[in-house]
Protein backbone atom coordinates (compact mmCIF):
# COMPACT_ATOMS: atom_id res chain seq x y z
CA UNK A 1 0.00 0.00 0.00
CA UNK A 2 1.30 3.48 -0.79
CA UNK A 3 1.84 5.91 2.07
CA UNK A 4 -1.08 8.33 1.93
CA UNK A 5 -0.02 10.70 4.67
CA UNK A 6 2.39 12.82 2.69
CA UNK A 7 0.12 13.55 -0.24
CA UNK A 8 -2.71 15.99 -0.86
CA UNK A 9 -5.41 15.99 -3.53
CA UNK A 10 -5.67 19.04 -5.74
CA UNK A 11 -8.24 20.32 -8.20
CA UNK A 12 -7.46 22.23 -11.37
CA UNK A 13 -9.61 23.19 -14.36
CA UNK A 14 -8.55 22.11 -17.84
CA UNK A 15 -9.53 20.59 -21.14
CA UNK A 16 -7.54 17.57 -22.33
CA UNK A 17 -7.60 17.42 -26.10
CA UNK A 18 -7.53 14.11 -27.86
CA UNK A 19 -5.52 14.63 -31.00
CA UNK A 20 -1.92 15.01 -32.08
CA UNK A 21 -2.65 18.18 -34.02
CA UNK A 22 -3.31 20.21 -30.90
CA UNK A 23 -1.28 19.89 -27.73
CA UNK A 24 -3.06 19.23 -24.45
CA UNK A 25 -3.32 22.33 -22.28
CA UNK A 26 -0.79 22.34 -19.46
CA UNK A 27 -1.67 24.48 -16.42
CA UNK A 28 1.01 26.18 -14.38
CA UNK A 29 1.20 24.34 -11.07
CA UNK A 30 1.28 26.53 -7.97
CA UNK A 31 0.73 24.67 -4.73
CA UNK A 32 1.55 25.00 -1.07
CA UNK A 33 1.14 22.55 1.79
CA UNK A 34 -2.37 22.04 3.19
CA UNK A 35 -2.89 24.19 6.27
CA UNK A 36 -2.94 21.21 8.64
CA UNK A 37 0.54 19.98 7.67
CA UNK A 38 3.62 21.24 9.51
CA UNK A 39 7.15 20.70 8.23
CA UNK A 40 8.70 17.61 9.77
CA UNK A 41 5.54 16.54 11.60
CA UNK A 42 3.21 14.00 10.10
CA UNK A 43 1.06 13.46 13.18
CA UNK A 44 -2.70 13.50 13.06
CA UNK A 45 -4.53 16.43 14.63
CA UNK A 46 -6.03 15.76 18.06
CA UNK A 47 -9.78 15.23 18.05
CA UNK A 48 -11.89 18.13 19.25
CA UNK A 49 -12.85 17.81 22.94
CA UNK A 50 -16.44 17.47 24.02
CA UNK A 51 -17.59 21.03 24.88
CA UNK A 52 -19.98 19.60 27.51
CA UNK A 53 -18.07 16.81 29.27
CA UNK A 54 -20.66 16.53 32.05
CA UNK A 55 -23.60 16.08 29.73
CA UNK A 56 -25.22 12.70 29.28
CA UNK A 57 -24.21 10.79 26.18
CA UNK A 58 -26.71 10.59 23.38
CA UNK A 59 -28.92 7.51 23.88
CA UNK A 60 -28.61 4.78 21.31
CA UNK A 61 -32.28 4.96 20.41
CA UNK A 62 -35.42 6.92 21.18
CA UNK A 63 -38.32 4.76 22.41
CA UNK A 64 -40.76 7.15 20.75
CA UNK A 65 -39.00 8.51 17.71
CA UNK A 66 -40.59 11.15 15.55
CA UNK A 67 -41.43 10.08 12.02
CA UNK A 68 -38.47 10.59 9.72
CA UNK A 69 -39.30 13.25 7.13
CA UNK A 70 -38.67 12.52 3.49
CA UNK A 71 -35.27 13.93 2.57
CA UNK A 72 -35.26 16.90 0.25
CA UNK A 73 -33.34 16.40 -3.00
CA UNK A 74 -30.04 18.19 -3.31
CA UNK A 75 -30.43 21.49 -5.17
CA UNK A 76 -29.10 21.75 -8.69
CA UNK A 77 -25.97 23.88 -9.09
CA UNK A 78 -26.68 27.59 -9.60
CA UNK A 79 -24.41 30.25 -11.09
CA UNK A 80 -23.77 31.62 -7.58
CA UNK A 81 -22.66 28.40 -5.93
CA UNK A 82 -20.71 27.37 -9.02
CA UNK A 83 -18.79 30.63 -8.78
CA UNK A 84 -18.11 29.94 -5.11
CA UNK A 85 -16.99 26.41 -6.00
CA UNK A 86 -14.52 27.70 -8.57
CA UNK A 87 -13.24 30.47 -6.31
CA UNK A 88 -12.61 28.04 -3.47
CA UNK A 89 -11.03 25.53 -5.86
CA UNK A 90 -8.55 28.10 -7.12
CA UNK A 91 -7.63 28.94 -3.53
CA UNK A 92 -7.25 25.30 -2.57
CA UNK A 93 -5.33 24.63 -5.78
CA UNK A 94 -2.50 26.39 -3.97
CA UNK A 95 -3.01 24.56 -0.68
CA UNK A 96 -4.50 21.16 -1.45
CA UNK A 97 -8.13 20.17 -1.00
CA UNK A 98 -7.83 17.01 1.09
CA UNK A 99 -5.05 14.93 2.54
CA UNK A 100 -4.78 11.61 0.75
CA UNK A 101 -3.39 9.63 -2.16
CA UNK A 102 -4.46 8.39 -5.58
CA UNK A 103 -7.29 10.74 -6.56
CA UNK A 104 -9.92 8.21 -7.64
CA UNK A 105 -13.20 9.93 -8.44
CA UNK A 106 -16.07 9.50 -10.88
CA UNK A 107 -19.15 11.68 -11.51
CA UNK A 108 -22.40 9.73 -11.88
CA UNK A 109 -25.89 11.29 -12.07
CA UNK A 110 -24.70 14.56 -10.57
CA UNK A 111 -22.77 12.97 -7.70
CA UNK A 112 -19.02 12.63 -7.24
CA UNK A 113 -18.03 9.21 -5.91
CA UNK A 114 -14.51 9.07 -4.52
CA UNK A 115 -12.18 6.85 -2.48
CA UNK A 116 -9.72 7.88 0.21
CA UNK A 117 -7.40 5.86 2.42
CA UNK A 118 -7.53 6.91 6.08
CA UNK A 119 -4.80 4.90 7.77
CA UNK A 120 -5.54 1.31 6.77
CA UNK A 121 -9.25 1.98 6.13
CA UNK A 122 -10.64 2.73 2.67
CA UNK A 123 -13.34 5.40 2.88
CA UNK A 124 -16.03 5.79 0.20
CA UNK A 125 -17.51 9.26 -0.38
CA UNK A 126 -20.52 10.66 -2.25
CA UNK A 127 -21.03 14.38 -2.71
CA UNK A 128 -22.29 17.09 -5.06
CA UNK A 129 -18.99 18.90 -4.59
CA UNK A 130 -15.37 17.95 -5.18
CA UNK A 131 -14.26 20.38 -2.49
CA UNK A 132 -16.46 18.87 0.21
CA UNK A 133 -16.43 15.08 -0.25
CA UNK A 134 -19.11 14.58 2.40
CA UNK A 135 -19.27 11.88 5.04
CA UNK A 136 -17.08 8.89 4.23
CA UNK A 137 -18.22 5.33 4.79
CA UNK A 138 -15.63 2.62 5.43
CA UNK A 139 -15.58 0.01 2.70
CA UNK A 140 -16.03 -3.50 4.13
CA UNK A 141 -12.85 -5.57 3.97
CA UNK A 142 -14.57 -7.89 1.50
CA UNK A 143 -15.30 -5.09 -0.98
CA UNK A 144 -13.47 -3.70 -4.05
CA UNK A 145 -10.67 -1.17 -3.78
CA UNK A 146 -11.53 0.89 -6.86
CA UNK A 147 -14.35 3.20 -8.00
CA UNK A 148 -17.46 1.28 -9.19
CA UNK A 149 -19.05 1.55 -12.62
CA UNK A 150 -22.73 1.04 -13.47
CA UNK A 151 -23.32 -1.47 -16.28
CA UNK A 152 -26.78 -1.41 -17.81
CA UNK A 153 -26.12 -4.04 -20.45
CA UNK A 154 -23.19 -5.70 -22.17
CA UNK A 155 -23.15 -7.73 -25.38
CA UNK A 156 -26.93 -8.15 -25.32
CA UNK A 157 -27.11 -9.19 -21.66
CA UNK A 158 -28.93 -6.91 -19.19
CA UNK A 159 -27.16 -6.38 -15.87
CA UNK A 160 -28.33 -3.09 -14.28
CA UNK A 161 -25.77 -3.47 -11.50
CA UNK A 162 -22.63 -1.79 -10.21
CA UNK A 163 -19.28 -3.47 -10.84
CA UNK A 164 -15.66 -2.98 -9.84
CA UNK A 165 -12.37 -4.79 -10.40
CA UNK A 166 -9.31 -5.43 -8.36
CA UNK A 167 -7.87 -8.92 -8.89
CA UNK A 168 -11.46 -10.05 -8.44
CA UNK A 169 -14.79 -9.15 -10.03
CA UNK A 170 -17.12 -7.35 -7.61
CA UNK A 171 -20.85 -6.68 -7.91
CA UNK A 172 -23.40 -4.53 -6.08
CA UNK A 173 -27.04 -5.30 -6.90
CA UNK A 174 -28.20 -1.96 -5.55
CA UNK A 175 -29.54 1.41 -6.61
CA UNK A 176 -26.57 3.28 -5.15
CA UNK A 177 -23.14 1.79 -4.26
CA UNK A 178 -22.59 4.32 -1.47
CA UNK A 179 -26.01 4.25 0.18
CA UNK A 180 -26.06 0.43 0.06
CA UNK A 181 -22.37 -0.19 0.61
CA UNK A 182 -23.08 -3.41 2.53
CA UNK A 183 -24.48 -5.08 -0.60
CA UNK A 184 -21.14 -5.51 -2.33
CA UNK A 185 -20.15 -9.12 -3.00
CA UNK A 186 -17.29 -10.84 -4.77
CA UNK A 187 -18.40 -12.65 -7.92
CA UNK A 188 -15.09 -14.46 -8.53
CA UNK A 189 -11.32 -14.14 -8.56
CA UNK A 190 -9.61 -13.29 -11.86
CA UNK A 191 -6.52 -15.17 -13.10
CA UNK A 192 -4.13 -12.32 -13.89
CA UNK A 193 -0.66 -13.54 -14.86
CA UNK A 194 1.20 -11.02 -12.71
CA UNK A 195 0.86 -8.36 -10.06
CA UNK A 196 -1.99 -6.04 -11.15
CA UNK A 197 -3.44 -2.83 -9.66
CA UNK A 198 -5.14 0.47 -10.62
CA UNK A 199 -8.21 -0.89 -12.44
CA UNK A 200 -10.39 1.62 -14.33
CA UNK A 201 -13.32 1.27 -16.76
CA UNK A 202 -14.14 3.27 -19.87
CA UNK A 203 -16.42 3.10 -22.91
CA UNK A 204 -15.53 4.77 -26.23
CA UNK A 205 -17.93 7.65 -26.96
CA UNK A 206 -18.46 6.84 -30.65
CA UNK A 207 -17.50 4.57 -33.52
CA UNK A 208 -17.65 0.78 -33.96
CA UNK A 209 -16.49 0.10 -30.36
CA UNK A 210 -18.96 2.48 -28.70
CA UNK A 211 -21.08 -0.15 -26.95
CA UNK A 212 -18.10 -2.10 -25.59
CA UNK A 213 -16.60 -1.85 -22.13
CA UNK A 214 -12.85 -1.84 -21.42
CA UNK A 215 -10.71 -1.99 -18.31
CA UNK A 216 -7.14 -0.74 -17.92
CA UNK A 217 -4.71 -1.69 -15.16
CA UNK A 218 -1.07 -1.40 -14.16
CA UNK A 219 0.89 -4.60 -13.90
CA UNK A 220 4.33 -6.06 -13.37
CA UNK A 221 5.99 -7.56 -16.40
CA UNK A 222 7.38 -10.54 -14.52
CA UNK A 223 4.78 -13.34 -14.73
CA UNK A 224 3.45 -14.73 -11.47
CA UNK A 225 5.62 -12.39 -9.41
CA UNK A 226 4.68 -9.52 -7.11
CA UNK A 227 7.40 -7.25 -8.44
CA UNK A 228 8.90 -6.12 -11.73
CA UNK A 229 8.94 -3.27 -14.21
CA UNK A 230 5.44 -1.82 -14.50
CA UNK A 231 3.36 -0.98 -17.60
CA UNK A 232 -0.30 -0.21 -18.38
CA UNK A 233 -2.45 -2.94 -19.94
CA UNK A 234 -5.97 -3.20 -21.36
CA UNK A 235 -8.67 -5.82 -21.93
CA UNK A 236 -12.24 -5.86 -23.16
CA UNK A 237 -14.91 -6.83 -20.62
CA UNK A 238 -16.82 -9.78 -22.10
CA UNK A 239 -19.03 -11.22 -19.37
CA UNK A 240 -19.92 -10.19 -15.83
CA UNK A 241 -21.44 -13.45 -14.66
CA UNK A 242 -19.85 -15.93 -12.29
CA UNK A 243 -19.36 -18.55 -15.02
CA UNK A 244 -18.38 -16.66 -18.18
CA UNK A 245 -14.98 -15.40 -19.30
CA UNK A 246 -14.82 -11.92 -17.78
CA UNK A 247 -11.97 -10.35 -19.76
CA UNK A 248 -10.54 -10.88 -23.21
CA UNK A 249 -7.11 -11.40 -21.60
CA UNK A 250 -5.56 -11.55 -18.15
CA UNK A 251 -1.99 -11.33 -19.40
CA UNK A 252 0.61 -8.68 -18.67
CA UNK A 253 2.48 -8.85 -21.98
CA UNK A 254 3.14 -7.01 -25.24
CA UNK A 255 -0.16 -8.14 -26.81
CA UNK A 256 -2.17 -5.79 -24.56
CA UNK A 257 0.48 -3.36 -23.27
CA UNK A 258 -0.73 0.11 -24.32
CA UNK A 259 1.77 2.25 -22.37
CA UNK A 260 5.17 0.71 -21.67
CA UNK A 261 7.85 1.73 -19.18
CA UNK A 262 11.04 3.00 -20.73
CA UNK A 263 14.25 4.29 -19.29
CA UNK A 264 13.19 7.90 -19.81
CA UNK A 265 11.14 10.27 -17.64
CA UNK A 266 8.87 7.40 -16.51
CA UNK A 267 11.82 5.28 -15.41
CA UNK A 268 10.47 1.71 -14.96
CA UNK A 269 6.97 2.53 -13.67
CA UNK A 270 3.82 3.39 -15.64
CA UNK A 271 0.68 3.21 -13.50
CA UNK A 272 -2.51 4.87 -12.24
CA UNK A 273 -4.02 5.39 -15.70
CA UNK A 274 -7.49 6.87 -16.13
CA UNK A 275 -9.41 7.51 -19.36
CA UNK A 276 -10.46 11.02 -20.38
CA UNK A 277 -13.44 11.13 -22.75
CA UNK A 278 -13.83 14.36 -24.75
CA UNK A 279 -16.19 14.59 -27.72
CA UNK A 280 -15.18 11.62 -29.93
CA UNK A 281 -11.74 11.09 -28.46
CA UNK A 282 -10.25 8.91 -25.73
CA UNK A 283 -7.10 9.97 -23.89
CA UNK A 284 -5.33 8.17 -21.09
CA UNK A 285 -3.65 10.08 -18.26
CA UNK A 286 -0.96 7.86 -16.76
CA UNK A 287 1.66 8.30 -14.04
CA UNK A 288 5.38 7.57 -14.34
CA UNK A 289 8.38 7.35 -11.98
CA UNK A 290 8.12 6.18 -8.38
CA UNK A 291 5.13 7.34 -6.33
CA UNK A 292 7.40 8.14 -3.38
CA UNK A 293 9.63 10.47 -5.39
CA UNK A 294 9.15 14.14 -6.20
CA UNK A 295 9.76 13.18 -9.86
CA UNK A 296 6.39 11.37 -10.08
CA UNK A 297 4.62 12.91 -13.08
CA UNK A 298 1.80 12.53 -15.63
CA UNK A 299 1.81 11.69 -19.32
CA UNK A 300 -0.90 11.37 -21.97
CA UNK A 301 -1.59 8.53 -24.41
CA UNK A 302 -4.12 9.09 -27.20
CA UNK A 303 -6.34 6.50 -28.89
CA UNK A 304 -6.40 6.88 -32.67
CA UNK A 305 -9.80 8.03 -33.87
CA UNK A 306 -12.42 5.36 -33.05
CA UNK A 307 -9.91 2.51 -33.40
CA UNK A 308 -9.79 -0.78 -31.44
CA UNK A 309 -8.58 0.10 -27.91
CA UNK A 310 -7.12 -3.38 -27.33
CA UNK A 311 -4.58 -3.00 -30.15
CA UNK A 312 -1.44 -1.37 -28.70
CA UNK A 313 -0.53 0.10 -32.10
CA UNK A 314 -3.68 2.25 -31.95
CA UNK A 315 -2.35 4.20 -28.97
CA UNK A 316 -0.04 7.20 -29.45
CA UNK A 317 2.12 8.14 -26.47
CA UNK A 318 2.11 11.92 -26.72
CA UNK A 319 4.92 12.31 -24.20
CA UNK A 320 7.24 9.84 -25.92
CA UNK A 321 7.56 11.85 -29.15
CA UNK A 322 5.03 9.74 -31.09
CA UNK A 323 2.92 12.67 -32.35
CA UNK A 324 3.90 13.87 -35.83
CA UNK A 325 3.07 17.45 -34.82
CA UNK A 326 5.48 17.33 -31.86
CA UNK A 327 8.07 14.55 -32.38
CA UNK A 328 10.49 16.01 -29.86
CA UNK A 329 8.06 16.02 -26.93
CA UNK A 330 9.73 13.43 -24.72
CA UNK A 331 8.96 14.73 -21.27
CA UNK A 332 6.12 14.51 -18.77
CA UNK A 333 3.05 16.59 -19.52
CA UNK A 334 2.37 17.46 -15.88
CA UNK A 335 5.58 17.51 -13.85
CA UNK A 336 6.97 19.02 -10.68
CA UNK A 337 7.76 22.70 -10.33
CA UNK A 338 9.59 24.59 -7.60
CA UNK A 339 6.32 24.59 -5.61
CA UNK A 340 4.70 21.28 -6.58
CA UNK A 341 6.29 17.85 -6.16
CA UNK A 342 5.28 14.54 -7.63
CA UNK A 343 1.88 15.22 -9.27
CA UNK A 344 0.25 11.93 -10.26
CA UNK A 345 -2.76 9.57 -10.45
CA UNK A 346 -5.17 12.10 -11.97
CA UNK A 347 -8.83 11.81 -12.86
CA UNK A 348 -10.77 14.22 -15.08
CA UNK A 349 -14.46 14.73 -14.29
CA UNK A 350 -17.15 17.20 -15.40
CA UNK A 351 -17.78 20.29 -13.30
CA UNK A 352 -21.13 20.38 -11.43
CA UNK A 353 -22.80 22.17 -14.36
CA UNK A 354 -21.06 20.03 -16.98
CA UNK A 355 -19.58 23.08 -18.70
CA UNK A 356 -15.94 22.35 -17.86
CA UNK A 357 -13.58 19.46 -17.27
CA UNK A 358 -11.86 19.41 -13.87
CA UNK A 359 -8.74 17.40 -13.08
CA UNK A 360 -8.16 15.99 -9.60
CA UNK A 361 -4.67 14.69 -8.81
CA UNK A 362 -2.38 14.18 -5.86
CA UNK A 363 1.06 15.53 -5.09
CA UNK A 364 3.61 15.38 -2.29
CA UNK A 365 3.77 17.92 0.51
CA UNK A 366 7.56 17.64 0.85
CA UNK A 367 10.24 17.56 -1.83
CA UNK A 368 11.73 14.36 -0.40
CA UNK A 369 11.66 10.62 -0.95
CA UNK A 370 8.89 9.32 1.31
Amino acid sequence: MKNNRNRSSILVFLWVLGSCTEAPITPQFTQKKPNDIVDGDDSEKDPKPNPNPDSDPTPDSDPNPDPTPNPKPDPEPTPDNLFQEKTLALKQFKQGTTRGEDARVRKIDGNYYSLEWVGSTLMFHKSKSLLDPGVGKPFPKDAPRFIPYFVKSLKGVTYNKWYAFDVSLWECDCTDPYDQIDKWRKVKDLPFTGWSIDFEFFQPPSGPYKDRLYVTWAGADTPNKSWGFESTFIAEVLDLSATGKTLSTYDNNDANRIVAYRFDWTDVIVEGAGAVIKDKTVSLLYSGQGAKTSEYALGIALLKNEQDPTNPSNWIDYNRGQCDSDPNRKRAEFAKTKDVWGPGVARVVPSPDGAEDWMVYHSKVWDTYN
